[in-house]
């Protein structure tokens, strides 16, 4: 073997190289930094073991790439740490590149790779083998195996990064009081500005400043919508992270429609610096955006459930990477009536383990607060009621709702199916109302029922059908204009920050029955706000039929009325408790506690993988589209064009519709697009013909071919 020392890379370009002692030592002092757990400096400097090997020395000469580096290093840690904590480390580092894996293919892997495992151990100087760091104390579970993985794979490609850039990232740290200033002056001017309404959310807000200096834990934020819980929530968060030494602030949010408001509140608040906005939606042109979404190293993060628990719960480097992030941090789960009640065993032990071990504090904010969350009981398998108290941030929450009555319910629709023709002629005598729809046809057939009848095209209609960037333009002419008419589907439906006199709510759930409302008189008028529940001709989609009987059962008992508070609300929850089948979140609590890692990120999905995705090339989306055609895909590319995708179900479209991009490795042809793996795009003709500015994709109606 050459007598020059062991390389982890070489820049070809311009013939710089690393030292494999240098990366290794580098990535543990890093994922030492990251992590809580001392064995993350053994991950470090364990991970890359298999480069010192001689041919993988060889290959790296020569150019060549794709040898296994990871395995010797799970063997050295199999071998050398005892116990699960053994188990854990040699699970991250034989998954740093490929994905954690379930542990019999571990145990498989590591037995017939050893030899040439062996092989490269011997060459590994003493300092880097040794070793030298204490055992935690307690025993490892699926999460701690998570985190030590983030902290790994952060390490490990910040380093990889600060090589090729020939520099360190420049640092997103904003200090906790610094942000405090802004918000306090921001809040400043905002309350100096009076309102029906600001005196209340004022109070709202000292609420939460006062319980913010309670210990870290679980905490429910109930209030009203229209009560200012954006602005409350983050002054609790800001004052709670101060008190208490915390190291940032993640706010979840169900919808991207709210999170893009959202994150532009929180920008202008505290600069866009400080803000990371991290989505599907997000625009990556956005300079805000590019740095830190791979880690999540700013001090505000905005981003979904959905990002926030299918991370937790995943087997892939690029998506766990920012775990180590929520270690210590306020996190705040917006609308948390909308998280999956058939998920709620892991969600709910994840958030336990957040706090119990993580140190984290969380939040659950919603106008419509479910049920207080059980915890998962490993021995009988059941749920236990929650071993900790529960801390309500509002001193008297029904007091409150009753302050910020701002409309009426009116359930006269209910009586029997109101038609579409019906509801559109309501709908066109009003020169500003909403109306909300559960299916994206009904949503298009409407709109067209009230263009017939005042005969214009001057309604505005939101459905998913069009794709994110088109909708957010939309979002943007509603708020412009403080009278229209608006046709939507549920995704308006919470915390989308525009207000009307009236709306329609298509029945369904109580708590989203609720949500809607705070759509509807949100600065608190004099008049209260009409929000007119009706039984749609149509059927709703087959998720919402159980939760909408619960609502027509509590009508029938005359449970409701023009007031709709947290007593019915709690009624609605517990009858729903009882319809909603717990045994997937309990199947994967299995799956989690046998280490099951890719079975887990399988099973655990918090939305339904319905329909298929397509592009859509609309606006910057045709050049994004064309290159995508062109150069086949990258990252960067891919998430640009996050913006541009609807998901259409399969008799939403014909194979004429849609042109397959020929880059995957199955190929299809013109006969197959819709049995075809490879990414779709909507045609030309077919956006000629199909995809417009008022619909996004049209839905063929009866009788068109």
């Amino acid at each position: 073997m050459s007598l020059q020392p062991p390389l982890a890379r070489i820049d070809i370009s311009s013939s710089r190289s690393q030292l494999l002692d240098d990366h290794l030592l580098s990535t543990a002092r890093r994922a030492t930094t990251f992590s809580r757990h001392s064995l993350a400096e053994l991950a470090g400097r364990w991970h890359d073991l298999g480069k010192y090997h001689p041919d993988w020395q060889l290959d790296l000469h020569a150019n060549k790439h794709g040898r296994d580096h990871s395995t010797a290093g799970a063997v050295h840690a199999d071998k050398h740490v005892p116990g699960a904590w053994g188990q854990a480390l040699a699970l991250i580092i034989a998954g740093h590149h490929g994905g954690l894996s379930d542990m019999p293919k571990l145990t498989q892997r590591l037995r017939e790779k050893a030899p040439v495992a062996a092989e490269a151990i011997a060459e590994a100087p003493a300092a880097i083998l040794a070793n030298n760091v204490p055992l935690p104390t307690r025993q490892p579970n699926d999460l701690d195996v998570r985190m030590l993985y983030s902290a790994l794979i952060d390490a490990d490609r910040l380093d990889a990064e600060a090589f090729e850039m020939q520099r360190e990232r420049t640092s997103r740290h904003v200090p906790m009081a610094q942000l405090q200033r802004h918000l306090d002056t921001y809040i400043t001017k905002k309350e100096a500005i009076s309102s029906p309404l600001s005196s209340i959310r004022q109070e709202i807000r000292v609420a939460c400043e006062t319980a913010a200096t309670s210990a870290s834990g679980l905490f429910c934020l109930t209030v009203p919508t229209g009560g200012g819980k954006t602005l409350a929530s983050m002054a609790f968060a800001l004052r709670h992270a101060q008190a208490h030494g915390k190291s940032r602030i993640i706010v979840a949010i169900p919808f991207t429609s709210i999170i893009e408001q959202t994150a532009e509140v929180y920008r202008d608040v505290f600069g866009g610096r400080a803000v990371l906005e991290h989505h599907s939606a997000a625009d990556p042109d956005s300079g805000h955006w590019r740095q830190g979404v791979d880690n999540w190293e700013a001090p505000v993060i905005v981003t979904t459930t959905v990002q926030l628990f299918e991370s937790l719960h995943t087997d892939r480097p690029g998506r766990a990477r920012k775990l180590h992030s929520l270690d210590n941090a306020v996190i705040i789960i917006d609308e948390a009536q909308t998280l999956p009640l058939d998920l709620s065993p892991t969600i709910h032990d994840m958030m336990h383990k957040l706090i119990a071990d993580y140190g984290c504090t969380v939040v659950l904010s919603t106008a419509s607060q479910p049920l207080p969350p059980r915890l998962y009981n490993p021995v009988t398998t059941r749920l236990d009621k929650w071993p900790d108290s529960v801390t309500e941030i509002m001193p008297d929450v029904y007091g409150l709702e009753q302050r910020l009555v701002r409309v009426s319910y009116d359930w006269s629709r209910c009586a029997e199916k109101f038609s579409y023709a019906k509801l559109a002629g309501e709908a066109a005598l009003l020169p500003a109302a909403l109306t909300i729809t559960h299916r994206r046809p009904d949503a298009q057939h409407l709109c067209r029922e009230i263009d017939r009848l005042v005969g214009d095209e001057t309604t505005l209609h939101l459905s998913t059908l069009m794709c994110a960037a088109h909708r957010s333009e939309v979002l943007a002419a509603v708020k412009r204009q403080p009278r229209c008419r608006v046709v939507s589907t549920q995704l308006v439906e919470a915390g989308v920050d525009f207000s009307f006199p009236v709306v329609y709510k298509a029945l369904s759930g109580l708590d989203s029955i609720v949500q809607a409302a705070g759509r509807c008189n949100r600065e608190g008028g004099a008049v209260l706000g009409d929000v007119r529940v009706f039984d749609a001709e149509t059927a709703p989609p087959e998720s919402l039929r159980a939760r909408a009987e619960i609502v027509r059962g509590m009508l029938g008992e005359g449970h409701l009325g023009g007031f709709v508070g947290s007593k019915e609300v709690t009624t609605y929850f517990k009858r729903l408790e009882k319809k909603v089948s717990l045994r997937s979140g309990l199947e994967i609590m299995e799956a989690r506690q046998r280490r099951d890692f890719p079975e887990v990120a399988n099973q655990f999905q918090m939305i339904a993988k319905i329909g298929t995705p397509v592009y859509v090339p609309w606006g910057k989306g045709v050049e994004l589209v064309a290159r995508l055609r062109r150069e086949g895909p990258s990252r960067e590319l891919l998430r640009r064009l996050q913006r541009y995708v609807i998901v259409l179900h399969e008799d939403d479209y014909i194979s004429d519709d849609v042109e397959t991009l020929h880059w995957c490795k199955s190929g299809a042809g013109a006969d197959s697009e819709k049995k075809c793996d490879c990414p779709l795009a909507l045609s030309t003709q077919a956006v000629l013909e199909r995809y417009s500015y008022r619909f996004g994709w049209q839905l063929r109606r009866d009788g068109e071919d």
